[in-house]
C-alpha cells in the first residue's frame, strides 16, 4: 500500500494543459505588451484566446496581438488563431 502511496504522490499537483498555456499566454502578454492579467481573465475556445477585461485594456492589447501570437508560435510552439 505505501508503495502505490507514493507513486500517486507524483501526481498530486498535476494540472490540465490548459492550465499551463494560459500561463504561458500570461507571460507573454506581459512581456509584450506590460500588462498583468489573471487566469481568470482568459478561457481558450477552438484556437483561439477570448478575454475579459476592461475595454481600454483590450484596445492596448489589441496594437500587440501580431508580436504575441508570433512569440507564442517561435518560442513556445502555441499556435492560435485570434485573441479576442
Amino acid at each position: 500500500m505505501d508503495s502505490v502511496v507514493t507513486f500517486l504522490s507524483k501526481y498530486k499537483n498535476l494540472k490540465p494543459p490548459e492550465e499551463s498555456t494560459k500561463k504561458i499566454i500570461l507571460q507573454i502578454i506581459k512581456d509584450e505588451c506590460g500588462l498583468c492579467l489573471e487566469k481568470k481573465d482568459v478561457s481558450l475556445k477552438q484556437g483561439g484566446v477570448f478575454l475579459t477585461c476592461h475595454p481600454a485594456v483590450r484596445s492596448e492589447l489589441i496594437r500587440c496581438v501580431p508580436r504575441i501570437l508570433n512569440t507564442l508560435q517561435k518560442d513556445h510552439n502555441i499556435r492560435l488563431s485570434y485573441i479576442r
